[in-house]
C-alpha cells in the first residue's frame, strides 16, 4: 500500500513579516511555531538560493499534525513589489485553501475586522467556500 501523498507546509515570501504573521494569528487562529528573529541569519542564502541574502523567518501551525506556514521576509536583495493588478493566473502561487471549523462564526471575526469577502460564499450548507484576502494579497479559500 502506498501511502497518500499530504503537504507539510506552505511557505509565503512577505513584505511585512510581523503583519502578516499576526494577521494569520488573528484571523485564522494558526499559532506561532518558531522564528530567525533578526536578519543576516546564517541559514538565509543556504534556504533562498541567493548570495548575501538578509532575511527573518517565522513559522506557524494549526491543529493539523506535521503541517505548517513558513513566511519569510527578505530585506536583500530588496523584493519586487506585486503588480496591483495581479491575478490568480500570473506565475508563481497566489492561494491556499483552510477549512475552518465554524464558516459562519469566522466570517463574522473577518467582517468585523474590516476583511470582506470577494464574493458571497458558494455551495450547499456544510460545504461552502469563499475566498478573503490576507494583507499580501494572497487569495485564501475558507472551506467549511
Amino acid at each position: 500500500m502506498i501511502d497518500s501523498p499530504s503537504i507539510s507546509q506552505v511557505a509565503f515570501s512577505v513584505l511585512n513579516l510581523d503583519r502578516t504573521r499576526a494577521w494569520y494569528h488573528d484571523m485564522l487562529g494558526f499559532l506561532p511555531s518558531g522564528r530567525t528573529d533578526n536578519f543576516g541569519n546564517i541559514i538565509g542564502s543556504w534556504v533562498q538560493g541567493l548570495p548575501d541574502v538578509d532575511v527573518r523567518t517565522k513559522w506557524m501551525v494549526d491543529r493539523q499534525e506535521f503541517m505548517q506556514l513558513e513566511m519569510f521576509e527578505i530585506a536583500s536583495p530588496v523584493p519586487k513589489p506585486r503588480p496591483k493588478d495581479r491575478r490568480a493566473n500570473d506565475t508563481g502561487y497566489m492561494m491556499v485553501g483552510v477549512h475552518v471549523s465554524d464558516f459562519d462564526s469566522r466570517l463574522t471575526l473577518l467582517k468585523n475586522a474590516g476583511v470582506l469577502p470577494l464574493t458571497a460564499p458558494v455551495g450547499a450548507p456544510g460545504s461552502r467556500r469563499v475566498c478573503i484576502q490576507d494583507p499580501e494579497g494572497n487569495l485564501i479559500e475558507l472551506m467549511e
